[in-house]
């Protein structure tokens, strides 16, 4: 076609071609000027579908005006009927160019600020498309051009489709370059503009390290690499690169499109905080001063000395570094534990039990109160994170070091203080230290009436604020005082009901205790009608004690005291996240999803609220934001148990066995003979086939609790995995994974499908399909109908019940 002109364009040179057409450049006769032509290749102009998408090209591009997407001018057709689109023609390199190679065995990796720099334009260029619900859907090195004053233009909308218009893909396809691609896209799934995002974020790791982090000799090779392995970390690969850079990619690439970046405006906004953090930490020679150049010695054998000094000073480095390097599988997996969930804390905090000096030790739970009435004030804080009392009340009386206890949660900060109270006057004593250097920031001391009790809480938290220099906004210093009473006679009802509530909390609470709570936090609405707290902390006594119970009637008085709480304080987050907690636990999942939207955008540093959302999505079986709550509720609560139980089986149920065996033996060392902990164990290491491990496990079940069920199922199971078929058979048992793994198909089969008809809940589709158990049954019809059915709930419940 070179030298031929078409319509009023004349063809100059073929600049490109890809698998949707073939780009020419071409001056505009008309308009004297130089434009690129990019033509459906002729084999492919009769196919109507491929037209279909071409003109679908056309339009996307052509409604996006952006200084970073390159400008289309109109679409024609030749006489042969060739369709073609005209656009912009720029001076400069494609980014594969620039990076010289990349994608075979590596290339030159690109200035750090010339990186982000390229980024930030390209998000930019993305987020208008965005805005108009368009995906490009091929974003690429060879697909960006830099222009030669530094311009970046996103090219070839070639695969774009316009959100919610008609499928043009054939069943079971994909569209675009599969280094690049998201693994919803690479599976052949739905995908939306978050799959952009990972493309960019793929670009990104390409031009900072001059690699692609998934990589393979064939196709099949890199996408199984995109959907299991993680990418070599961009520190790893070179030195001076941001700790917050790398945060920056790892949020890109994260597998889990909910824990991704939501719109690239947020990735922008990181990335340009980043480049003002260089630029200010970048120091300049101040004026006038000259800074002498020293050349090498003059005498050889002193230049060859200093070489040799040089190489046994960086030998021995490097020898000093590799010894204290952990073993890779272990930084693995913590580096894999650190990504489930993205913190933005600006500081941290753990408020110790206050002690109590008083004569009358009966006063202990006034202390308690104290603690956990700072805890709450201070947790209202946005930026600040706040560690909950469950793992504060572990180091009541303890003689730990105030560096072990901020190590073990993960603080920075910790504040103890005192309580004495003497008839109707009372002493506090705080102080706050730095964990790293048990500096203290801030100390004071406190003698009031008793009355007085209400202000210091207030003012030791503002204080603490300041002190940490975090921001208090006129909102969070008025929920300071909210869902508080100002009638000491009902502060002291309250806080003796839930100090008998929360001291036996799940444990050890018989009818007598909840009796006693009741009666003490009914006594305090009695006094004060309008104590939020009071309402709150008496619905979640008679949650849980309908969970352990099962009497309908607490449910009923739950949602009655809920409602109560939505009236009086329309603004607060208590009476939404006690709605959720009571629906997620009758499994009313539309209602419990709809009332934890609310409650976690008013409370989203609440460790209960968390948990109660991952608890949540585990039942639903959407394991992967199961785990995101879970892990912010283990953030704010690093002692807390149930967390770790729900992390731990969705990683479990979700085929992530690496994962999972890491939070095993974190929660072991924290709850060392937990029975639950134990029976994950076993079912972990059947899962993995390490029968020996799973034998263990029982034993140590049969010593701490012998009495277990359990105990014969994982029996069961193990003597049938290793076909140990007499001995399964003889515990008479009935466990379907036993069945299947003895090939009792019918028996297997007969239980999966009376606990479905039971429970429609009971079995998840990732359950099933990751449960390697169960690897008999799938070439049978009716499992693969069970199978069906499971993944049309699974698909639909991953668009009804969105991340929150």
């Amino acid at each position: 076609m070179i030298g031929q002109t078409i319509s009023h364009y004349k063809i100059l040179e073929e600049i490109g071609s890809g698998g949707m057409g073939i780009v020419y450049k071409a001056l505009d006769t008309k308009l004297d000027r130089t434009v690129a032509l990019k033509f459906l290749p002729p084999h492919l102009s009769i196919n109507k579908e491929e037209k279909k998408r071409f003109i679908h090209e056309a339009k996307a591009a052509a409604s996006l005006d952006h200084p970073n997407i390159c400008a289309v001018y109109e679409i024609d057709e030749t006489e042969e009927g060739q369709m073609f689109i005209a656009m912009a023609f720029y001076e400069g390199k494609t980014l594969n160019e620039k990076i010289s190679g990349v994608g075979a065995n590596g290339g030159s990796p690109l200035p750090l600020n010339d990186a982000m720099n390229i980024t930030i334009q390209i998000a930019e260029g993305l987020n208008k498309a965005h805005q108009k619900d368009i995906v490009h859907r091929d974003i690429k090195s060879a697909n960006i051009i830099v222009t030669n004053d530094g311009t970046a233009k996103i090219l070839d909308f070639g695969l774009a489709k316009l959100r919610g218009a008609t499928k043009l893909t054939k069943e079971g396809t994909t569209l675009g370059t599969i280094a690049y691609m998201s693994p919803e896209q690479a599976s052949g799934d739905k995908i939306d503009h978050r799959s952009d995002i990972w493309s960019l974020g793929v670009l990104l790791y390409e031009m900072v390290t001059g690699q692609m982090p998934f990589k393979g000799e064939y196709e099949q090779a890199i996408m199984y690499a995109i959907m299991n392995e993680e990418p070599e970390p961009i520190t790893g690969l070179r030195t001076g690169v941001p700790q917050e850079l790398e945060r920056i990619v790892n949020k890109t690439l994260n597998r889990d499109i909910s824990a991704r970046y939501q719109n690239v405006a947020d990735m922008i906004v990181d990335l340009k905080n980043l480049i003002k953090k260089s630029e200010k930490a970048t120091i300049k020679p101040k004026a006038g001063v000259v800074v002498k150049k020293r050349g090498l010695p003059k005498n050889p054998f002193k230049w060859m000395g200093f070489i040799l000094l040089a190489a046994l000073v960086v030998t021995g480095y490097l020898f000093l570094k590799e010894k204290q390097k952990p073993e890779k599988t272990v930084e693995q997996e913590k580096s894999i534990a650190g990504k489930i969930f993205e913190s933005k804390w600006i500081n941290s905090i753990a408020v110790l039990p206050f002690t109590n000096i008083s004569a009358d030790k009966e006063q202990e739970y006034f202390c308690d109160g104290m603690t956990e009435d700072i805890i709450t004030k201070l947790a209202h804080i946005k930026d600040l994170k706040v560690i909950s009392r469950t793992s504060v009340m572990k180091y009541k009386k303890t003689e730990k070091s105030i560096k072990d206890i901020g190590k073990e949660l993960a603080v920075e900060n910790i504040l103890e203080g005192s309580v004495r109270k003497e008839k109707n006057r009372i002493r506090i004593t705080a102080q706050l230290i730095r964990v790293t250097d048990d500096a203290h920031l801030w100390a004071n001391n406190y003698d009031r009436n008793l009355e007085g009790v209400f202000e210091v809480q207030d003012e030791v938290s503002k204080a603490i604020a300041k002190a940490l220099e975090v921001t208090l906004t006129p909102e969070t210093i008025k929920t300071f005082k909210a869902g508080q009473t100002r009638n000491l006679e009902a502060y002291e009802n309250y806080l003796k009901g839930i100090h008998i509530f929360n001291n036996k909390y799940l444990h050890t609470l018989n009818e007598e205790d909840y009796s006693t709570a009741v009666r003490m936090l009914e006594t305090a609405l009695e006094i004060d009608p309008a104590y939020i707290d009071a309402y709150s902390g008496l619905v979640w006594i008679y949650i849980n004690h309908s969970r352990f119970r099962g009497t309908e009637s607490d449910f009923n008085m739950a949602i009655k005291l809920s409602e109560k709480l939505r009236k009086l304080a329309p603004e607060s987050a208590a009476g939404y996240s006690s709605m959720a907690a009571v629906y997620i636990f009758k499994k009313q999942y539309d209602q419990a999803y709809d009332y934890s939207k609310i409650a976690i955008a008013r409370a989203p540093n609440s460790a209960r609220l968390n948990y109660a959302i991952g608890f949540f999505y585990y039942k639903v079986g959407l394991y992967s934001r199961a785990i995101k709550y879970c892990a912010r509720a283990m953030e704010l609560d690093p002692l807390l148990l149930h967390p770790y139980l729900t992390t731990i089986r969705s990683l479990i149920s979700g085929g992530d066995y690496k994962k999972a065996e890491y939070y095993l033996k974190k929660a072991i060392e924290i709850y060392p003979d937990q029975t639950r902990l134990i029976l994950l164990f076993c079912q972990l290491y059947l899962r993995i086939k390490k029968y020996s491990q799973v034998q263990e496990w029982i034993t140590r079940m049969e010593k701490v609790n012998p009495e277990s069920g359990y105990i014969k199922r994982w029996k069961m199971i193990l003597y049938a995995a290793k076909g140990e078929r007499k001995k399964a058979l003889a515990l008479q048992y009935q466990s379907s994974e036993g069945f299947a793994l003895l090939d009792l198909k019918e028996e297997a089969l007969s239980i999966i499908q009376e606990n479905q008809n039971k429970n429609k809940h009971y079995y998840g589709y990732l359950y099933l399909i990751n449960n390697p158990h169960y690897d008999n049954l799938r070439d049978d019809p009716r499992f693969q109908e069970i199978v069906k059915k499971a993944r049309e709930i699974y698909e639909t419940r991953l668009i009804k019940y969105g991340d929150l």
